[in-house]
Formats: C-alpha cells, structure tokens, sequence
C-alpha cells in the first residue's frame, strides 16, 4: 500500500471516530509519524534551509509535498484542531495537535494564527505547560510572530516570554553540554579534522568540471561531485552516509529530544529579534556569549541546532555593536570552522551578509585581525559560491558585492580567483541553457542571481578602477587598510582620469583581460540583448549593473575591438550584431525613461571614440599581438564604422534633441560628448556640417533651453555644444554668437582675418591720452623720440593719406565712445605731426599678476575651463581683438580686408555684382542691346521663367464625388503613344478604379476596376504597353497590367506594397515586401532574386527599393546592392525615418530626403 493510501485510509478512520466522539489522538499520531518520516526523507534530499516555499514547488515529485496538499485540502481537520483540540483540557491531544500543526507548516495558511484563542492557548502552554506541549507551542509561536498584527498584540507577553525563554535556553545549554561531554564527540572531531585536512582552493580544471556537471542548478548531496569527492577522500558510500548526519543533520519531532526543545527556543527569539524592544534582553542575558556555544562545532555537532543558532546570530547582527562584540569576541573565526559543504554554512552566508551591512565589523577584521584570516574568510565566502544552496551563493555574491571596496578583501579575492568562481554563478545558471522548460519560480530565482552577480561584478571593476589608479599614480606605498569609496561622482572622476590616458600605447589591465579570457563580455552583452525581449521586471537594474561593467572594461583597446566584432553565438535574430549596435539599442530604444541605463550606455560609446592621439609604442606586447593598427586614424574609423553601421550619429542626435520624455541634461551631455568623439573623423565631421539639426542652428537652440534647473550638468552640455560646432565648422560659439550656420561661418570668417591698422592712429591716441592726464612732459619727450624715428625708419612703409586720410580731431574731451568692451577716444592731433609714420608698439603688461585679463569673450567662452586666461596683454593685442569685434559685427565680413581704421566704426562693404541681370523684363533687353549676353548674369534663366509663366499648358482633371489617390502618363498604348493620363481613385466600397483621361479634351476614356484597397502609385512602361498599379499600405499589393484591349491585368502581387519597372529595360521589375527588395521577370512574374535586409538596413517606415539608371544596382533601406553579385556596396546613414531614396538621372548622386549622397564617395 502507498503513502497517499494509508494517509488516506488514516483520514478516513478520523472522520468515523469524530462522528462517533470517539478519542482521536492515536490516529493524528499515527498521521504525525507519517508524515514525519516523509520529512525527513524530503530533509535528506538536501533541500535549501532558507527556501520556504511549498515542497511540492521545490520538488514537484516528492512525497512529503503530495501529503501536505492531501493535508490542507481537509478543512475539517485543520478547523477541528484550531477551534476544538487546542481549547481541550486533554494534555495528550494537545501535544499531538501541536505535533501536527508543526508537520503542516509549509503547506499551512498562517491565517490559522489568527482565530481567535489559538495564539492565547499557545502563549499559555508555552509558558506553564510541560514538556513536550511546551516547546511544541513555542516553535508554533516561532511562525505566528512572523506576522506583524499578531506580534502587536500580544507585545506584553511577548516582552515577558523573550526573559524567560533566554534564561531558560541558558539552563539548558549547560545541561545539553554535559550530556555532550559524557557522550564524547570523536566522530565529530574526526570530521573536523578530515575537513580542515582537505581544506584547499579548487584548481580551475575542478571548478570548471563542477560547474559543468551541475550547471548553475540544484546539486544533490547524493550525486559525487568533485567537493564530496574532497570531503570523502575518495572513501565508500558508506562512510559518506555515517557523515550525511553531520553535514545536513538530524530532523526528530517526536520523541522530543534536548537538541529540538533548543532549537524551537532560537526560531522564537530570531523571530523576535526584529523589534528593538527586546534589544536590552540581548546585552542583559548575553545572549553573543550564548550563541557563540551553540556555532563552536566542537561544543555543538548538530548541524540542524547550529543553524538555528546562525539564523538567531545574523539577526543581531545588524546592531553595529553587537557585530563588533561579535569580531572582537574570535566569532569569525567559528564561523570559518563550521564545515562546508553542511547545512549549517547556509548559515554562515547569511552571517556574512549581514557583516558585510556594517562596515565598522568590516574595518575591524581588515585592520585588527591577522591576514591569515582574512584569507580564510575570502575562501569560505568563495567556496559557498559553489554551494549546493541557492541561499548560499546569493548571500556570498551580496557579501561579496558590499566588501570590495576594502582594498585587503579585493587582494585576497584576486589572489585565490575570486573573479571567475563569481562569474560562473551566473554563466551557469539554467535560464542560459534551457530557458523554455523552467517554472515560473525557477526563472524568477535565476533573474535574481542575475541581478546580484551584475551587482557584484559592477562594484569589482570600480574597485580596481579607483585602487589600480591610485597605485600607479600614488608615490608613496598602497595602503592595504584603505577604504575606498564607490558613489557614482567618484567612479566618474576615476573614469575621466583613466579616459585622459586612453591610447593606443596603453598596456593590459589585469581585471578586464581576465574578465575577456572568461568570455565575459560577450556574455554580458547576450544577458542585456534577452533582457531587451524579456518582460521581467527588474531587468533595468540588471542591465544597467551590466552596462557598468562594461563601461569600465571598455576603458581597454582589447575591449573596444571586441565590441565591434559580431556577436558569433547569435542562434537567431540579428546576424550582424555587435557590442556597438547593443550600446546605441540601450542608448535610445526602449530606455529613453531610463536615464540611468542611457548614461552608463553612451560612456561606453565615448571611450571607444576617445581615444588620444598619442604617439604609439611600436615595441609594446599587447600591440603586437592584439592589433595590427599603427595610427589613430585606423582605429578610430573602425570605430565609427561600427557606429554608422546602425545609424548611430542619428541616434546621438536624436538623444540630444529628445524633449517627451524629459531626459537629463547629463544625458544630452554624454550624447554630445560622443558626436564630439566622432566628429574627429573628417567623414563623419563632414556629414554632421551639412545635417539640418546643425545648420540650421537648433543645436545651439538648445543652449538656450535647460531641460531641468540643474545648471551644473546644462553647463557640461554647453560646453560639449561648443565643442562639436568648433569641430565641425573650425569655429568657436557662445551662447552670445547667432544660432544659425551664416552666423557660426561670420565667426569663423572674423577669427582668420588678418587684422592690421593704422599704427600712427595708435601713437597719436596714446599721446592724446597723456595729454589728457597731464603727462605734458613725457608726450613732448615722446614727440621728440617719434620725430626722429619717422626720418630713419624709412623700411617702414608709410600709411598713404589719399587712400586713408587722417582725420582732424577736436579737443579731448570728458565724453567717450565705447563699443563692446573698449573705449575710443577723440582728441586733437598736433601741429607738428601732421604727418606721422608708424612705429612698431611698445609692449604694455599688466601691473598687477591677480588682475588677469580675458582677451578674447569670442574666442574664450566660460564654459571651456581648458583654456587659460592670459598673464600678459599686449597693447597690440587689445586694439586687434578691439576690431576682430568690430569686423565679427558686420553682416558679410570679409576674410581679407584692408587696414582699419581706429576712429572710425569698421562696417564691411554690401557684396553685389552690378553686371547681374535685372528682375524686368525691359531693363534686360536694353542692356542686352549694349552688348551684355541674356542682359546680364542669370538673364537666361529669368527669361525662361517669364515665358514657362505667360505661356505653359495647363488641363485640370476634377472629380466631383470621387478622389484621386495617384495618377501617371501612359507613355505606350496599344495604338502607340498618345497624350493620355492613368488616375487611380477611391470608391465608397472600399475599392479603388483605374480612369484613362484624354489629356487635350479632358473627357474619360475608360474605367477599370482594381482589386487594391487604395491606389498609391502608377507607373507605365517606357518601352511597352505595360503598367504598374501598388497600394503601399500595411497589408499592400501590387498588380501588373497591359493596356492592350480593354486594359488586362495579368498578374497580383500578394504582400508587394511597391513595384516599379527597370530604369534602362522594362524586362524586370523590383518590387518591396516586407524588409526585402525582390526582382520579377517581367514576362513571367517569378521572383529572380531577394535581396534581405533585415537588421541590416535603416528601418524606413516608407521604403520603397529601385533601380537605378544602369539597372544595375538597387538601392532599398538604405543598402546599396550590386544585383550581379548580390553583395552589398555600401549602407547609407540614416537621418529621416521615412523615405529610402532614389538615384538622380544623372547617375552621381543619391537623393535621400533633403540629403544628397554622391554616389562616387558616399559623401554627403
């Protein structure tokens, strides 16, 4: 007979004895011994202590999880024992109620413990009653405080029951020690020291073959793996049974037995170790000293019982006080002792995390104990990420994810290969090898560790990060004590430091080569890329955690070229995937409200295109043998290569211009910050010159509009701004400057005109102006000294007074004109210089070095901290910025221009040509009497337009009710050609007409219905009497027709929503199906070739694929095909989202929206 039968036999027996009011108490025994048994045996199986779900969701075939359904589905039961045996004055049925409740537990509703008097007979019977209905009640109690409205009620029992249950925990632990001492704990020792014996690091061949053997999943202690293999000796079978007790303990409801009673005493008080009101309890009854006892493996063997004392001991442990007792008591290193693998070192993962939460206990054991130690703790915390318990490894991985910054943790960690036993609790999870085929509980326990492991991975790298720097920059020794500090504004300033030295002399960086060698990028970028598709809901942590990874490895060359490499494990989906087209995905995409997965995407993407221009070390190792690139300029074109690929200059500007939903400044400033990095290559600075977004001047619109009030990051993206438009166009921009492309060129145009002047204007302005201050005998002296250097400088050649008289000028006055900045004085000239030749400036340096001076406001904007402020100005240099302001006024400065002229406002002159033809038509023809050709320049061209104006032919065609969706002139009928026009209409069923119109009589010849929804374009053969009709919708079609007759159509194209005939011969067809352009035989209408470009073309929602001229090439989404060797020439850069293009007659260029690309260069 079966389990479920003699339960089900036994339940039966129960119900004829309650309907007879017979005593019930032996058949819930034998129901208790039942379903005790098959605990036990569930316990066996090595299940995680710290997962409580229902033993049938953890394993859906064991027994013990069948009975509990069969349990709890028998209300009567369940009822019968809250509301009837429990308020019994019978002693036994009590104790066997108890018993069993304790046995239906997992499977029990905890709505249980609140009817009412249940929770009171319990708080009685574990305060008065004997044993075992007293420790029954407690380890009932134990689950009901859990909730938190039981708890608060009955708070004053609950204060008194703590005092009494510790006092009398501590009695019997001196008991319970006594009997230990009188039985001996040989086998135990035995074990202790077998354990420490064979207590060694894993090899990587060891670790590779577990991780492969169990991938990622739960591990039964049943099965030999290499840890058991170590634990035994490669002993028998038999001694790893005798030793199964000590490693995952004994379960023993009845009869209860020392060990039990304590062990129901520690889940009340874990349980109520949450409230602060009892923490007095904790310090009065020294409670630390107490459960230092019951982890000492030499004092207490049981396993079970020390666990429970682990989960009571790291629920105290998050008072920062009772964490340093607990360090400065030697409890780490009885933590270290408690063999591993055993069910009480799922334990010691929980105590270790919650350690970890407290950085003084973490400050203690780095700088108070000795290395040894630390060692071990590292290794235990190592070795528990190999664990069997899923608890286990997510407690070492945030243990781990929270001690990094200690500098001491981080060396040991590297030193015994932390990295890759972290790295492979993730790769070998189940949810990467069969994601399909795990339960919803599986999957969600997967994503977390997940989640984790990015967490703790991401704190690694910015540890090494700051440390690494600091070491190599620091003169003095590292201090291996040091606590470093990993906020996000400390990680940026890291990251700018390392991006200033980013080049391509730049040697390995441990951590990241390991982390390559481990295959870890790539893995990452597949864990982000199925996040993408995923709807997990906490998968923007995790791929924003991953992101941050990558965004430090990405600090390597190594790295970088492996981002722009295909992803080769791709089974599906997007054949040519790279790291790169990942980061521009994460950027924009989905995550546009993600300010944070946006920000950690495009630092990723600046440092692959920041990388210095420094002067490459030939002899280095890592160049030789990783990269065949010998200048900047290779490397950076394979980078924006990569970029291009997937559109990704359009992508950063439409981040920079996203308003809905609001993004950070910061974020717009990263954006601009990776076009400044692409804008050094002279391909993609000459696309960028000639985009609307930057033409037109709404780039520098946006310096203007600050998306939040945080004028910090806004004043980064400014600076940024400016920096792209110098890049681009070779000019400066402030915020002062026009926004538009004609005021950035004036700028441009007044920095690279050279500036002169009339220096004798310069000397006749100083004398004036110490004449002004009453300096007459240094301007007499001065007169003197000029005087005479007019008669010997005769190399210098003299201003001619004809071009440019010299001014008279009245008395100095107390009046004076300013413009801009400077001042300019009028005053009178002297008698004895009426002729004055020039002589070279006196340099005039500031007195005072605090009062520097800004030279130029157009040149040196405030948001450019790079540039310094001048220490010394010259008064040659004052007067030139003084008119290169004047001259950057003007509407069309000039690059050349002559001297100027210091008391006069300079103005450049108007440009016009006056042999340019008039606009009338008069004026023209008399100037073209007087021998000007066409009357002038472009006369040719307004004569045209006058005549196209008085004399073209004009023919409407006006439907009433009707409307016209398309139309095209026939060019070939079946009578030859003749002036007719093709109009496609909407009818009010729903369908569409073709209507032939006599162009000269305007009248309609014929009418044709067609199967198409709605008519989109008509196109007629140039070479015979064909036609194409398409309808360009979502679900559309194209049809194929011959005018002969009584208009015939041949043939429907089912899913061709575009078709038009071959520019040079009308043989072939391409029509646009989907993201495929196909080529049709005309006569036959069978496909010839498909040319795919899914996830290779730009995603144009109005593509539409065509021939060009020579009917050779095919342009659709954006590729460029060669239709004999179907392979792809080249991919444009996408920057509209609706239309593909078309080539121009001419044959040179592409025409694409409002760009031209000419067709030799791919030049925009």
């Amino acid at each position: 007979m079966s389990i479920v039968e003699e339960l089900n036999n036994l339940l039966k027996i129960w119900e004829e004895e309650e309907a007879a009011d017979e005593d019930v108490s032996s058949t819930l025994k034998k129901i208790a011994d039942l379903i005790e048994k098959q605990i036990e045996a569930f316990l066996k199986k090595d299940s995680d202590p710290f997962d409580n779900r229902h033993p049938g969701r953890l394993q859906p075939d064991c027994t013990y999880g069948h009975i509990l359904k069969i349990l709890c589905r028998e209300e009567n039961l369940v009822t019968m024992m809250v509301r009837v045996y429990s308020q019994l004055e019978d002693v036994d049925l009590n104790v066997v109620t108890c018993r069993l409740f304790l046995d239906l537990l997992p499977g029990l509703d905890n709505a249980v413990f609140r009817e009412e008097g249940f929770v009171s007979s319990l708080m009685n019977w574990a305060e008065h009653a004997p044993n075992p209905l007293r420790s029954y009640a407690i380890g009932l109690l134990a689950v009901a405080m859990k909730l938190s409205d039981v708890a608060f009620k009955y708070k004053e029992r609950n204060s008194l029951l703590v005092h009494l249950l510790l006092r009398r925990l501590r009695t019997m632990r001196q008991k319970f020690s006594c009997l230990n001492d009188k039985a001996g704990t040989s086998s135990c020792d035995s074990f202790i020291k077998s354990h420490k014996s064979n207590k060694r690091k894993l090899d990587a061949s060891e670790c590779d073959a577990l991780s492969a053997e169990n991938s990622g999943s739960r591990r039964k202690l049943d099965e030999v793996t290499p840890v058991k293999a170590r634990i035994l000796n490669v002993g028998s079978k038999a001694r790893w049974i005798d030793l199964q007790q000590h490693l995952i303990g004994k379960f023993q409801v009845y009869p209860l037995t020392p060990a039990g009673e304590q062990k129901y005493i520690l889940q009340y008080l874990t349980c109520m170790a949450q409230y602060h009101e009892f923490l007095g309890n904790l310090f009065e009854e020294n409670v630390l000293y107490l459960i230092l006892q019951y982890i000492d493996v030499k004092q207490n063997p049981d396993m079970r019982l020390a666990l429970d004392a682990l989960k009571y001991l790291a629920s105290i442990l998050c008072h920062k006080k009772i964490a340093i007792d607990f360090i400065n008591s030697d409890g780490l290193q009885l933590l270290l002792n408690i063999p591993i693998p055993s069910v009480a070192s799922t334990g010691v993962s929980l105590c270790f995390h919650h350690i970890s939460q407290v950085e003084e206990a973490l400050e203690r054991i780095c700088n108070s104990l000795p290395p040894c130690i630390i060692s071990n703790f590292v290794s235990y915390a190592l070795r528990l990420l190999e664990s069997s318990h899923e608890s286990s490894r997510c407690h070492a991985t945030t243990f781990y994810g929270l001690t990094f910054r200690f500098v001491s943790i981080l060396t040991q960690f590297d030193d015994q290969g932390g990295l890759r036993k972290l790295f492979n609790v993730m790769s070998t999870l189940d949810i990467f090898v069969s994601y399909d085929t795990l339960s919803e509980d599986r999957l969600l326990a997967n994503h977390q560790t997940t989640k984790h492991v990015c967490v703790a991975l991401k704190h690694y790298f910015e540890a090494h990060l700051i440390s690494d720097w600091d070491n190599q920059n620091s003169l003095t020794q590292s201090n291996p004590y040091k606590v470093l500090n990993l906020s996000s504004e400390n990680v940026d300033r890291y990251l700018e430091k390392w991006r200033e030295k980013l080049s391509l002399s730049q040697t390995a960086w441990k951590p990241v080569e390991q982390f390559l060698a481990l295959d870890g990028v790539t893995f990452l970028f597949d864990l982000i890329t199925s996040y993408f598709a995923s709807n997990y809901q906490g998968r923007f942590e995790t791929i924003k955690n991953a992101l941050d990874v990558l965004k430090i490895c990405s600090l390597m060359l190594s790295t970088q070229l492996l981002f722009c490499e295909v992803m080769s494990n791709r089974e599906e989906g997007d054949k040519h995937l790279t790291g790169l087209h990942v980061l521009l995905e994460a950027s924009y995409g989905q995550f546009t409200s993600f300010p944070d997965i946006q920000s950690s995407a495009l630092n990723s993407i600046i440092n692959c295109v920041s990388i210095n221009s420094l002067k490459v070390d030939t002899q280095n190792s890592f160049i030789q043998q990783r990269t065949t690139y010998r200048s900047i300029d290779e490397w950076l074109n394979k980078m924006y290569k990569n970029v291009q690929f997937k559109n990704g200059i359009v992508i950063l500007f439409n981040i920079v211009f996203v308003k809905k939903p609001l993004v950070q400044d910061s974020v717009r400033a990263l954006a601009c910050r990776a076009l400044c990095g692409l804008a050094r290559s002279e391909y993609v600075k000459d696309i960028m010159s000639k985009l609307p977004l930057v033409v037109s001047g709404k780039l520098l619109d946006l310096v203007k509009q600050p998306l939040i009030q945080d004028k910090a990051h806004h004043a980064i993206f400014c600076k940024y701004v400016y920096e792209l438009i110098r890049l681009i166009f070779g000019a400066s921009a402030s915020i002062h400057y026009e926004s538009s492309l004609f005021g950035i060129n004036k700028s441009e145009i007044a920095e690279k005109t050279k500036i002169s002047y009339h220096e004798e204007q310069l000397l006749q302005l100083i004398l004036n102006h110490l004449h002004k201050k009453g300096f007459n005998d240094t301007v007499a002296v001065l007169q003197k000294e000029m005087s005479k250097k007019c008669q010997i400088s005769c190399n210098i050649p003299v201003v001619n007074s004809t071009t440019f008289p010299c001014k008279k000028i009245p008395i100095v006055s107390s009046a004076c004109r300013s413009f801009g900045n400077s001042k300019v004085f009028r005053s009178t000239s002297f008698d004895s210089f009426s002729r004055i030749t020039p002589i070279p400036s006196i340099p005039v340096t500031l007195a005072a070095a605090s009062n520097k001076m800004e030279v130029s406001t157009m040149r040196q904007n405030i948001f450019n901290p790079s540039k310094e402020f001048q220490t010394y100005t010259s008064l040659d240099s004052i007067v030139t910025e003084y008119l290169r302001k004047q001259h950057a006024m003007c509407k069309n400065p000039m690059l050349a221009c002559p001297p100027f002229d210091l008391y006069a406002i300079h103005k450049c002159p108007e440009p016009k040509n006056t042999r340019n033809a008039d606009g009338n038509f008069l004026v023209r023809f008399q100037k073209q009497q007087m021998s000007y050709q066409n009357g002038g320049y472009g006369g040719a061209a307004l004569d045209k337009k006058l005549i196209y104006s008085r004399y073209r032919p004009i023919r409407s065609f006006r439907a009433e009710i009707i409307g016209f969706t398309a139309c095209s002139f026939m060019n070939c009928l079946d009578n030859g050609p003749q002036p007719r026009i093709m109009v496609g209409t909407r009818e009010f069923i729903g369908l569409s007409k073709l209507r032939l119109y006599n162009i000269n009589t305007g009248k309609q010849e014929l009418s044709k219905d067609s199967q198409l929804r709605t008519i989109t374009n008509i196109e007629s053969s140039k070479h015979n009497s064909l036609f194409i009709t398409s309808n360009c919708g979502r679900m559309g079609s194209s049809e194929l027709w011959n005018t002969k007759g009584n208009f015939q159509k041949l043939f429907h194209f089912t899913g061709v929503r575009h078709i038009e005939f071959g520019k040079r011969m009308s043989s072939r067809m391409v029509g646009t199906k989907q993201n495929a352009a196909i080529v049709f035989d005309t006569v036959t209408c069978e496909e010839v070739d498909t040319y795919n470009t899914v996830n290779v073309g730009n995603g144009y929602v109005g593509n539409r694929a065509t021939f060009d001229y020579s009917d050779e090439l095919i342009l659709s989404d954006g590729v460029l095909w060669d239709i004999r060797s179907r392979n792809i020439i080249h991919k444009l850069d996408k920057f509209n989202s609706s239309f593909n293009g078309l080539f121009h007659p001419n044959g040179r260029e592409i025409v694409c929206n409002t760009e031209i690309v000419s067709f030799l260069s791919f030049r925009l």
